[in-house]
């Protein structure tokens, strides 16, 4: 009776159980079925996220390489600035050079040129005293024939000699030449040949110092004494020469240590004409450095004399 049984309830058993199986299996092909579309929209925006990437990413390079471009153009502008710069700074080097130069050249005629001048200056005026000198001369021979008459031959001489005494004009070396002028302040990196100014006059016989120049002006040719000094800062060094019209007749070199002024003085005995211009400058082939200087102030002075001594 079971077998039979068994055998009447088996085939509906089987047939519900592969109905629920299927029933399962569907559930998860559905499952998956969602999942798929879910993961194909996921793929749809990753990808449309990808494609916009992608333009951006073009667009940036774009716009890098035109940026390159721009500062390419930029970069090239600017050392053709530069190419142009360097070319205007050779030029105005080569200017400047040139001006140095020329202003080297005028001050050697300068001062003979001033020198000339003076001379001029000095024979204008001699030249102007002649008409009165000439009156006074034609009044003395009036006085001398009238007194010759009254008096005499033996008289002239003395008329002469009286009546023209006041003629002559007395000589400067009766009173003495002799001059001493400070610097009145620091003269700063001063360049080759360049005239040391001694402003401050304090002993000026004869008036042949001028201290506007630093030009001595030698009124009478005799034999002159020279002497100049003059004070440097610390780690300085010049050579300062002393200069007749356009003869270096002496010079004295000094060099100072760090820490230390000091100052040197030179002495020149020599014979001068009259008309010669005598200065103090700074040696033509010494380069001072910048910062250096030459000092004068109440602790030490630069300064320049002379005197005739026959």
């Amino acid at each position: 009776m079971f077998q039979v049984f068994v055998l009447l309830v088996l085939p509906f058993w089987t047939s519900a159980y592969s109905y629920k199986g299927d029933k399962n299996v569907q559930k998860q092909i559905e499952t998956l079925q969602i999942t798929v579309n879910e993961l194909k929209d996921l793929v749809h925006v990753q990808k449309q996220r990808n494609d916009f990437l992608e333009l951006e990413i073009v667009k940036t390079r774009n716009e890098m390489e035109q940026m390159k471009e721009i500062h390419l153009y930029e970069i090239r502008n600017l050392n053709s600035r530069v190419s142009n710069l360097e070319l205007i700074e050779a030029k105005y080097n080569r200017v400047l050079k040139t001006l140095k130069r020329n202003y080297t050249d005028i001050k050697k005629y300068v001062y003979p040129l001033n020198s000339r001048l003076w001379r001029l200056e000095k024979i204008h005026t001699a030249m102007m005293e002649v008409p009165q000198g000439l009156r006074n001369l034609s009044d003395a021979n009036s006085s001398v024939d009238k007194e010759k008459s009254e008096n005499g031959n033996r008289d002239v001489n003395r008329i002469q000699k009286r009546l023209l005494t006041p003629l002559i004009s007395p000589s400067t070396s009766h009173n003495g030449i002799a001059f001493y002028a400070y610097m009145s302040s620091i003269l700063r990196s001063p360049s080759p040949e360049h005239v040391l100014v001694f402003d401050v006059a304090k002993t000026n016989i004869g008036n042949a110092y001028h201290p506007n120049s630093g030009v001595f002006m030698v009124p009478e040719s005799g034999v002159y004494v020279f002497t100049w000094t003059f004070r440097i800062g610390a780690i300085n060094d010049h050579s300062i020469q002393l200069i007749v019209n356009r003869e270096d007749v002496g010079t004295v070199y000094l060099q100072t240590i760090d820490g230390v002024d000091a100052e040197a003085t030179g002495i020149v005995v020599a014979h001068v004409n009259a008309g010669d211009d005598v200065f103090v400058r700074t040696h033509p082939q010494l380069k001072i450095g910048t910062g250096h200087y030459i000092n004068s102030n109440t602790f030490g002075r630069s300064s320049f004399a002379g005197w005739k001594i026959f």
